[in-house]
C-alpha cells in the first residue's frame, strides 16, 4: 500500500540546555516579530514609549534587559542571529582616555555591523570552537571605561581600564551564554551597555519516515 518506505534525516538547530533534548527558543522574551519593531537607533523618548507599548502588549524585546552605565544618547543593539553563535568580540578603545567607543560581535564567520561611535583602536577576542562568553565584568562613570570578558575555556580578556563604579553581568540560568549586546552611545563613547543570554545551539537530527508511490 503505497510502495516501499524509507527515511530522511531532517536537521534542526535549537538553543537548549546541554542536559535536555527538548527544543528551546530564545528565553529573553523577545521574538523575531518583537525585535523587528525596534530600529537600531532611537531617541530616548521614542524608545521608552516603544518599550512601554511592547510591555502593554505582552512582548519584551531582547535588548530590554539590565543596562550598566548612566545611559543617554543613541540606542544600539547587535543583530538577532537565531542560527549562529558568537565567535568573536571586537571593541574600539579611545587612545589616551581608554574609553570604550564601540562593540562589535562576530557570528560564525561574519562580523556584525559596527555599533557605537567612531574612532579608537581595535582590540578583539576570537573564540575557539566550543568556547562561549559566560560572564562579563566592567566599570563606568559618565561613560563605560572597562570590560572584562570571561569564557568557559580560558579565563577573562580585558578591554579598557578600570575606573568608576564596577559591575558584573551573568546569565539568569546555568549553562546560558552571551548571545547579544545592546546599549547607548554618544560622541565620546559608550554611555551604557547590556547583554542578552541564551543556551548554546544544539544540533539534532530527526528521522522522518517517507513513502514512495
Amino acid at each position: 500500500d503505497g510502495g516501499p518506505r524509507g527515511s530522511e534525516g531532517i536537521k534542526g538547530r535549537w538553543r537548549a540546555p546541554r542536559h535536555s533534548q527538548t527544543p528551546w527558543r530564545r528565553r529573553c522574551g523577545g521574538s523575531r516579530e518583537a525585535s523587528a519593531l525596534l530600529p537600531g537607533a532611537l531617541d530616548a523618548p521614542r524608545a521608552m514609549l516603544l518599550l512601554l507599548a511592547l510591555a502593554l502588549l505582552g512582548s519584551r524585546p531582547c535588548w530590554a534587559a539590565q543596562q550598566y552605565g548612566r545611559g543617554g544618547g543613541t540606542y544600539f543593539r547587535t543583530s538577532e542571529n537565531f542560527d549562529g553563535e558568537i565567535t568573536g568580540l571586537r571593541v574600539l578603545v579611545s587612545v589616551g582616555s581608554h574609553l570604550l567607543i564601540s562593540p562589535r560581535v562576530k557570528f560564525g564567520d561574519s562580523w556584525d555591523d559596527r555599533r557605537g561611535a567612531s574612532g579608537g583602536t581595535s582590540q578583539e577576542l576570537l573564540l575557539w570552537p566550543g568556547e562561549y562568553i559566560t560572564e562579563i565584568h566592567g566599570s563606568f562613570d559618565m561613560l563605560v571605561h572597562y570590560l572584562s570578558v570571561c569564557t568557559n575555556l580560558r579565563g577573562c580578556v580585558s578591554f579598557g581600564k578600570i575606573a568608576g563604579k564596577q559591575f558584573s553581568a551573568f546569565p539568569s540560568q546555568p549553562g546560558q551564554v552571551l548571545t547579544g549586546i545592546f546599549g547607548q552611545y554618544g560622541l565620546l563613547g559608550l554611555k551604557g551597555i547590556g547583554f542578552t543570554w541564551d543556551f548554546p545551539l544544539v544540533e539534532d537530527t530527526t528521522v522522518a519516515q517517507t513513502t514512495s508511490t
